[in-house]
């Protein structure tokens, strides 16, 4: 290899890949001593992004080991410190957010401000001002004097686009402590987020969900696309405009599984300059390996909530049919190695629904399974979703079902969903808004 693209050849055949590499790519390129042309990129309008799913990431890495190199985060890193990508025009594509290259993920932010002359100082000063909302100034250390002269300049186009990330389409109050939210992103889509009562936020990963439980309606759509992690944060942002928020549930539209690398950079910030507790960042998943594998790791650990919804393996396989199939009592294991750990318990879900798992038997299944644990069970009677004729028990079932495992040490709540009697289960309100949305684009047509 010569170090060099054959246009005709090498880079047409990357074009046909194009829609599924990202920047790394070129990243990973230079870190390798590649000569990347910029009249080719440029010439050829090639179109990245920072997220692909599995089976594009294995096409990526098959063709790279084939034909160039081995792609490895340490290239990748080692590559965006050498060549920062700046002389690159860089556009988007299907899986990620029409938006420039200065906004995609929070690791590409920090890029821009280190270009600003920024040291993390700056970065962090910066980071809690936008996501606490509060001023850049301190006592002693006004903005003006601390921050580049660089980032000065530049600061209001870098407010202007953070704010842009998201706004609140309509807001649907229940009472004075819940209301559901739909939040626009810059590209059009819309997702949700839900102000919990006692300061608490429950905030979407993805725009919809691949996982496909059949008693919800977020993965009805399928996934649509991924949320990077400057937008995960800016529902924060946006929700701490109407009041405090002190706790942040990752139990929104999507599995947070999926998108696991904007997650963790969303929980770090959140964690770190966000100024919430760690404990009170909640990470919630069906089961993922991953997940099990990487939080441990992390400099924040949150809370690990899983969706169990039964403790039968062949129900939950129906329940949860694009979840991985790992049986329950691995999954219970493993998450009371990390509650052990971190002292957090875990919060397992379980969406009660009539006739389904609701009986004696799954009863006497969780007073086994959880045992012992470090652990806090939350029945959550279901949530009418429209063209389902699953019901929620009735409340005395519910109650009993609730008091029976208390009585065996099983902490147990029933947790209600949040905005329900104002916009129905979560996902609807984004459904509702698509299918208008159609609707007025049809009538256009028509006229």
């Amino acid at each position: 290899m010569d170090g060099r693209f054959n246009r005709n050849a090498d880079f047409n055949m990357l074009c046909y890949y194009g829609r599924n590499f990202s920047r790394y790519f070129v990243a990973a390129l230079c870190a390798a001593g590649l000569e990347v042309i910029q009249r080719d990129f440029d010439g050829a309008s090639f179109l990245f992004q920072s997220f692909f799913c599995q089976t594009q990431q294995a096409k990526v890495v098959e063709l790279f080991q084939h034909r160039f190199i081995t792609l490895r985060r340490r290239h990748v890193e080692c590559g965006l410190a050498a060549c920062h990508c700046k002389h690159l025009t860089y556009q988007t594509t299907i899986g990620r957010s029409p938006l420039s290259i200065q906004l995609m993920r929070l690791t590409e932010f920090r890029l821009q401000l280190q270009n600003l002359g920024c040291k993390p100082c700056h970065e962090d000063r910066l980071l809690r001002g936008w996501t606490q909302r509060r001023s850049y100034d301190r006592k002693g250390s006004p903005a003006s004097t601390f921050f580049p002269s660089a980032l000065n300049s530049e600061l209001p186009a870098i407010e202007a686009r953070l704010e842009k990330l998201a706004r609140i389409r309509s807001e649907h109050p229940q009472d004075e402590n819940v209301a559901r939210l739909l939040v626009e992103l810059s590209d059009g889509q819309m997702t949700e987020s839900v102000l919990l009562p006692r300061g608490g936020l429950c905030v979407s990963t993805q725009v919809g969900c691949a996982v496909g439980c059949v008693f919800c309606m977020s993965g009805r759509s399928g996934l649509i696309r991924q949320l990077e992690s400057l937008e995960i944060i800016a529902q924060v942002a946006l929700a701490r405009r109407l009041r405090k928020v002190e706790k942040v549930v990752f139990m929104g539209m999507g599995e947070p599984a999926h998108n696991l690398d904007n997650v963790l950079e969303a929980i770090e910030v959140l964690g770190i300059q966000g100024d919430n507790g760690h404990k009170n960042l909640v990470l919630s998943t069906v089961g993922d390996l991953r997940v099990y594998q990487r939080i441990p790791f992390e400099k924040v650990k949150p809370a690990l909530a899983i969706s169990l919804h039964t403790a039968d393996d062949g129900m939950r396989a129906k329940l949860l049919p694009k979840a991985p199939q790992i049986p329950v009592a691995e999954l219970v294991e493993m998450a009371e190695v990390y509650a052990r750990a971190t002292h957090y318990p875990t919060q397992y879900q379980w969406t009660l629904i009539e006739g389904i798992n609701d009986s004696d038997e799954e009863l006497e299944r969780i007073a086994v399974l959880l045992k012992g644990k470090h652990a806090v069970l939350n029945f959550i009677p279901f949530n009418s979703v429209d063209g389902l004729e699953f019901r929620r028990p009735e409340l005395s079932r519910t109650i009993e079902l609730t008091r029976k495992l208390n009585r065996q040490q099983i902490y147990t709540r029933i947790r209600d969903s949040a905005g329900q009697e104002v916009e129905g289960a979560c996902g609807q309100l984004r459904a509702r808004a698509v299918k208008t949305g159609l609707r007025a684009l049809a009538a256009t047509h028509d006229a």
